[in-house]
């Protein structure tokens, strides 16, 4: 299930303060991490950021808002095996709809070209990110739940099971 994302109007170039930071990914996607509430969408969400740090050690790191007790919202920027610049945002907040499109608001602003957040699976919440969209970014759903449950049969914790489900989400990013 994918559709097309522009958020709000606030696009805009900034080719010329990238330039000096190599070439800039022209990707465009948004992984949305759907589910009920206390199933480990934040937790996964979080676990991407650290599986990235990790990877990326010379990425650099914005914070968007300042944190709330459990949650993030940050941008990193990283380079690829090709030396390309991908811009990376990174909310886990997902249980309010104006909080969920502001981040989606800033992110286009800064011109993120991957966007890892959570969506809550509730009435009113469900659908924020694509009702949201219109045109600039690919919107993937991939399947939290699915992988959880297959995780879960092989007996293990919460936090292995978050790990095991960041690591498929950021291979479905190609990251």
């Amino acid at each position: 299930m994918t559709g097309k994302l522009e958020i709000g109007s606030i696009m805009k170039k900034t080719s010329q303060s990238m330039a000096s930071c190599g070439k800039k990914s022209t990707r465009k996607e948004i992984y949305v991490l759907q589910g009920d509430p206390n199933c480990g969408k934040s937790s996964t969400i979080k676990e991407i950021y650290r599986i990235l740090s990790m990877k990326y050690p010379n990425y650099k790191i914005t914070v968007l808002s300042k944190p709330e007790k459990y949650d993030i919202t940050i941008v990193i920027k990283i380079k690829d095996d090709n030396g390309n610049e991908i811009i990376i945002g990174i909310e886990s907040f997902g249980d309010k709809k104006k909080l969920i499109m502001g981040s989606l608001d800033s992110f286009a602003n800064v011109e993120c070209n991957i966007i890892f957040c959570a969506e809550r699976s509730t009435k009113g919440i469900k659908g924020t990110v694509k009702q949201h969209s219109q045109r600039q970014y690919e919107v993937y759903f991939p399947p939290v739940s699915n992988l959880q449950k297959a995780a879960n049969k092989k007996g293990k914790t919460e936090a292995e099971i978050n790990c095991e489900v960041a690591k498929k989400i950021i291979q479905q990013a190609n990251l």
